[in-house]
Parts: structure tokens; sequence; C-alpha cells
């Protein structure tokens, strides 16, 4: 059924909604779904940058118009428009730096690629190296270790470096698939690039 936005009073709705009538719910949140794509559309680049795609920003901005719609006060004197536009903008934003703050918790605790231990140095081969025919390259000099690792650091896209880092601190695939909210394909087709990465500087050698 379609219906007219303009003739509907928003504070009518709202008390056939506390008396539990979904269908008065749905009403305005047809009504103000576009409040959840105007967020959309001006934080997609930022949450893509953080592992979240339009989907998950759409079921958040929901999340916010449905708390609005239940937690509305007519005392207060914001308007109800006033009052969904701060919750959906809040709980997209929100969802947002959670996100990249699970993501940037792992990292920083991760040691550096430029200060690897001995363990984390022969981690660092078994994971760029796919073939026991490498296997000579993980007794190399520490100078020429250094190099060899500054070398392909610097080829490396900040993806591919994210989850190297985190592959050389002994994260799983999947652990990496959640911490950059990436799927498990995406992470298994970063470490063949970095694979492929390492045996195009080695043919330089």
């Amino acid at each position: 059924m379609e219906y007219d936005f303009k003739k509907i009073n928003d504070y009518e709705m709202l008390f056939l909604v506390s008396e539990k009538n979904e269908e008065a719910e749905e009403i305005l949140i047809n009504k103000y779904k576009n409040l959840i794509n105007k967020y959309i559309e001006a934080y997609k680049n930022v949450a893509l940058q953080n592992g979240l795609e339009e989907c998950d920003l759409y079921q958040e901005g929901l999340m916010g118009l449905a708390s609005a719609i239940k937690t509305f006060d007519q005392s207060k004197e914001a308007s109800f428009y006033t009052y969904a536009n701060i919750c959906v903008k809040t709980k997209i934003q929100t969802a947002i730096r959670n996100s990249s703050s699970k993501k940037n918790s792992a990292l920083n605790q991760s040691v550096s690629l430029d200060n690897l231990t001995n363990s984390q140095t022969t981690s660092y081969y078994d994971i760029i190296c796919d073939s026991k025919n490498d296997i000579s390259d993980k007794l190399l000099k520490e100078e020429e270790q250094k190099r060899i690792f500054k070398e392909i650091n610097k080829n490396l896209t900040e993806f591919e470096r994210q989850v190297l880092k985190l592959k050389v601190n002994s994260y799983s695939n999947d652990e990496i698939s959640k911490i950059l909210q990436k799927d498990k394909r995406s992470i298994e087709n970063a470490i063949n690039r970095i694979r492929n990465k390492y045996k195009t500087i080695k043919n330089r050698e």
C-alpha cells in the first residue's frame, strides 16, 4: 500500500506504535528511510575504508530509526524529524567508529614489519615463500633479510601490509577477515599477491 506521507501525522503514528501497532511503525520507517539513504551517501567512502558495505550502513541506520520511533519523547522541544535524524546519524557514525577501532586495535598491538623477532622473521618467510625451493631464503644474513623485507614492504598496498602484519603476528585468515571486515577470499588473494611480488623481486636479484 502506498501512503501520502505529507498527510501522515507523526505523533498519531507514534501513539499507535506505543499501542503496539506494527503497521504504524512500518509507515514511519518508510516515511523516514530517506534519512538513512542520506547518511549512507555521506559516509559510504569512509565506511568502505573501514570494512563496512552500504548494506551494513543501511542496517545500522534502520536500527537507529527504529530506536528513534521507540524512544521519542514528545515533551521535548525537538520534532520527531530532528530526533530521528540525530539517531540515524549517530548510529551510522558509531558503527564506522567501532569498526575502525577494532581494526586499529589489532594492528596497533601487532609488532611492526620493521621490528620482527627471530620467530616472526621465520613466520614472514613462511608466508611469502609458497614452495620448498624458497627455503634457502630463510638462511640469508640479517642485513640481506632487512633489505629484502624493505623492498617487499615498499611494493605492498596498505591492505596487503595489514594482512601481512597480522599474519606475521599469528592471526589466522578467519581472524584477519573479521578484523579487517573483508571476506576470507580477499585475505587469501592478498597473500597470493604478496607472494607474487616477492617472486618478482627475487627474480630481479
